[in-house]
């Protein structure tokens, strides 16, 4: 008998040792009860929970805790009453919750969902940061939530969406993205969105503070374009990792706008922009260029590119400009400072009458070759146009400028006096072989007009022709270079292979041979210690391009995809011609040269003909908790499209198409 009563006792110790409560409510602190049994912690009772921003939960620290239920009658969860439950997967929440504190929620880095239920009212700032929360459904009863000092859904790394009732009538969501019911303030741009291009679009009026995330966030968005609907932006990119170019035409660029984003490379700022405040562009210390295409230089806070490397950095400005930007404070300490091209053809025709007959029409003429002027003139409003035969004045586009002249004497052409138009042209040169257009500040970019070892002298329709039979055919197709090798041999397609790995990796830049290094499967270069800036810019010695010439980055391969016009030729050798004038003139061809496989055996890949893989110059290194591989981006297409890659690895072979330097 005693035996029994002490295993009952025993157990019942046991029971009593696994559920443990606090009285946490409030003003009433018996009103909310927390019961901590096993690994579940249920909020029970009726009204407010009381908040932990002074004194820690009395569960803080319990990392066994996965499952949190909070029970009908509580009405809130309080600041910081949950932050940092390392183990916590599940949440409950119940209709009567009306309001969840801030950081109530963070750095539980487990939590993948949450329920946000009808009825809820206010969220606080950062109430589920660095959580792993993907989706967050925002009710219609949730009509308060907080934008400072952080929003309620700032920090939130894994969120790729915010989905809103259409009823609330407060909020709503576009493609994922949170707005005002207006659509005039975009609140949230979820860290985890996969897009790498978001233009905000025109609706709206107002960005708030921290909208694209805090440190480090946004892996996936590399550029983003800011339109003239608004007027300035503050606070947007705090210790951004990923995002590379942006293109602004707002008023006023804040307080640190771009805060500290590391690969930031290329800024453009549009005719609108007047005024950079304070820390805009600080800290970004990869930027390479910046363009402005507003004449008169934006006014600049001393400090708007604080420790932003300028002295190293590209200006370039609007034709005219140079001497106004070269004497404007800031704009002045640049390290390089350019005109852009001055805009091609004629502009600001204007015309003038006087009897008998005599028409004087002004011009303002843009960069063109020397080419001749035509005055055109129609009788019928535009409907007909007739070339003027009696001109004199500037009727040659040798110089540029404004206020250029033309008299017509329309008596001879017997124009009666009335409904008639003007206009003047100039015929544009067929642009030059290699020469397509960029969307980078240059405008257009010219490569040599075949691959490193094809033939230099067919042109571009013989290359289109050329009857290719053979994948080690290198008369268009050209040879396959290693990245971040020079022209010693190796790079023929039927050069040497050595594969005795890993004897075979070369300990420098330059192997001292000419064969093919194959590596393995887990490795990724022919190197034994990887050097990533073996191709760059500016132009390496290692560079395999002529002189004047250098492999392009993946920024320039990037800058020719969407501004000119591509189409798929299969006519004799397979590839892609380019158009920089909507199909015209094809300026370009990139032959669909495939690759050779740089990891088992060196062999030619059986795309040759199918897929054409380039080089850039542009290095990455992709690391996980057990390996590190260093890999350089490609640009590759088929007769489906084209990309540009981050996944080759440097032992591969691959095509180099060289890129002019400027």
């Amino acid at each position: 008998m005693r035996k029994f009563i002490l295993i009952s006792i025993v157990m019942l110790l046991g029971i009593c040792s696994h559920a443990q409560t606090w009285n946490i409510g409030t003003p009433n602190a018996a009103d909310v009860k927390a019961v901590l049994s096993n690994d579940t912690l249920y909020i029970r009772g009726t009204g407010q929970m009381r908040d932990y921003y002074t004194n820690s939960a009395l569960w803080d620290g319990n990392n066994s805790i996965t499952t949190i239920v909070v029970e009908e009658g509580v009405s809130s969860i309080g600041e910081v009453a949950f932050m940092g439950m390392e183990a916590l997967t599940s949440v409950t929440l119940p209709a009567s919750m009306r309001s969840i504190g801030y950081a109530a929620f963070l750095n539980c880095d487990v939590l993948s969902s949450i329920n946000l239920n009808e009825g809820l009212e206010h969220i606080s700032g950062i109430a589920f940061s660095g959580t792993a929360i993907s989706s967050l459904f925002v009710p219609k009863t949730l009509t308060n939530l907080d934008t400072q000092p952080y929003f309620s859904f700032n920090i939130m790394p894994k969120l790729t969406e915010i989905i809103v009732d259409t009823d609330n009538p407060d909020y709503c969501s576009v493609d994922g993205v949170l707005y005002s019911k207006d659509r005039s303030t975009l609140y949230i741009y979820p860290e985890a969105k996969s897009d790498g291009r978001f233009v905000v679009p025109g609706f709206v009026k107002k960005i708030e503070q921290y909208a694209f995330g805090l440190a480090f966030s946004n892996a996936s968005l590399k550029s983003i374009v800011i339109g003239k609907n608004v007027p300035s932006i503050s606070f947007l990119f705090i210790l951004n990792s990923s995002l590379e170019t942006t293109e602004l035409n707002v008023d006023t660029i804040g307080s640190t706008a771009f805060g500290g984003c590391e690969n930031l490379k290329t800024v453009i700022l549009d005719e609108n922009v007047k005024h950079l405040d304070d820390y805009a562009i600080s800290l970004c210390l990869k930027l390479t260029s910046v363009t402005i295409k507003n004449p008169t230089p934006p006014t600049v806070s001393s400090n708007a590119f604080e420790d932003t490397p300028i002295d190293t950095c590209t200006l370039y400005v609007p034709c005219g400009s140079l001497n106004a930007y070269q004497s404007a404070p800031v704009w002045q300490d640049f390290g390089t400072i350019k005109e852009l091209p001055c805009e091609a053809g004629v502009s600001n025709v204007k015309a003038s009458f006087a009897c008998p007959g005599q028409v004087t029409v002004t011009y303002d003429l843009g960069a063109v070759n020397p080419t001749d002027v035509t005055l055109y003139y129609s009788p019928d409003g535009g409907k007909t146009w007739l070339t003027a035969q009696t001109v004199s004045g500037d009727l040659t586009a040798q110089t540029t400028g404004a206020g250029k002249t033309i008299v017509w004497d329309s008596r001879t052409d017997h124009v009666r006096w009335g409904n008639f138009k003007l206009k003047v042209e100039v015929p544009q040169p067929k642009p030059a072989c290699g020469t397509v257009n960029s969307s980078l500040p240059v405008g257009k970019l010219t490569f040599l007009c075949y691959n490193l070892g094809a033939d230099p002298n067919l042109s571009i329709e013989k290359q289109m022709q050329y009857p290719t039979t053979s994948k080690a055919d290198a008369t268009v197709y050209g040879d396959l270079y290693q990245w971040g090798r020079n022209t010693d041999g190796h790079e023929k397609r039927n050069s040497t292979i050595i594969t005795s790995y890993p004897n075979n990796l070369s300990a420098t830049d330059v192997p001292g041979h000419g064969n093919f290094i194959v590596a393995n499967t887990t490795e990724s270069d022919w190197r034994k210690t990887p050097n990533d800036n073996i191709w760059d810019n500016p132009k390496t010695v290692n560079d395999p391009c002529p002189q004047g010439y250098r492999i392009p980055t993946r920024e320039e391969w990037e800058s020719i995809k969407t501004v000119n016009t591509w189409t798929w030729s299969d006519e004799g050798t397979p590839g892609m011609k380019i158009s920089p004038d909507s199909g015209t003139n094809y300026t370009l061809f990139l032959p669909a040269t495939g690759y050779r496989d740089g990891s088992t055996n060196g062999a030619l890949g059986g795309i040759v003909g199918l897929q054409g893989t380039y080089w850039s110059s542009t290095s990455i290194v992709i690391t996980n908790p057990i390996t590190e591989h260093h890999y350089a981006y490609i640009f590759d297409f088929s007769s489906s499209g084209f990309q540009t890659s981050n996944g080759s690895t440097r032992a591969a072979g691959r095509t180099c198409r060289c890129v002019k330097e400027y």
